[in-house]
């Protein structure tokens, strides 16, 4: 569930940043570019994530 919700932000988030960057530079708003661009960031979020967390050890007695 947890990558659902990264996935879903990512690409509203993806798609503002990239209509403003695109207004700000006076280019051509493109969709799928900005698509691929969140999907690729959200994948970096994710691993991150992962990464980052410490590993639980088992207690053995």
């Amino acid at each position: 569930m947890r990558y659902a919700v990264v996935l879903f932000w990512s690409l509203i988030l993806g798609q503002i940043i990239a209509y403003l960057g695109a207004q700000l530079n006076h280019g051509m708003y493109n969709f799928p570019q900005a698509v691929i661009g969140s999907i690729f960031l959200a994948v970096i979020v994710v691993l991150v994530g992962e990464i980052s967390q410490p590993k639980k050890k088992k207690l053995t007695k």
